[in-house]
């Protein structure tokens, strides 16, 4: 039997790891240490780590939470939140700012992501 990560834990997901980027870019740029930030944004150390390694993927309320605490140009964020793709659109677009959502929705479903 061959073993294969659960979902939502693959570490291999390339859009997690860019995701992850992201994230780190933001925080050194806010010079904030992990703990600081996970603090911040009420996760453990630990999640927040694996966050920015590109093994987990926040929901998209964490997502919108940990840009608010690491000031996230809007830019940015609109890149990330192309990440998350149609399959979880509902969720995404639900937590994003307005004009972020309309710009993401246009690219998003215009150039068929």
């Amino acid at each position: 039997m061959t073993w294969r990560p659960s979902p939502g834990t693959d570490p291999r997901q390339p859009e997690w790891r860019r995701l992850g980027e992201i994230l780190q870019r933001a925080r050194e740029r806010a010079e904030l240490s992990m703990v600081t930030v996970s603090v911040k944004s009420n996760q453990s150390p630990t999640y927040y780590g694996m966050l920015e390694r590109g093994q987990r993927r926040p929901s998209a309320t964490l997502l919108l939470k940990l840009f608010r605490v690491l000031d996230v140009k809007k830019a940015e964020q609109e890149q990330a939140w192309l990440l998350f793709g149609r399959s979880l659109w509902a969720d995404a677009a639900r937590a994003m700012p307005h004009d972020v959502r309309t710009s993401v929705t246009k690219r998003l479903f215009r150039d068929g992501v």
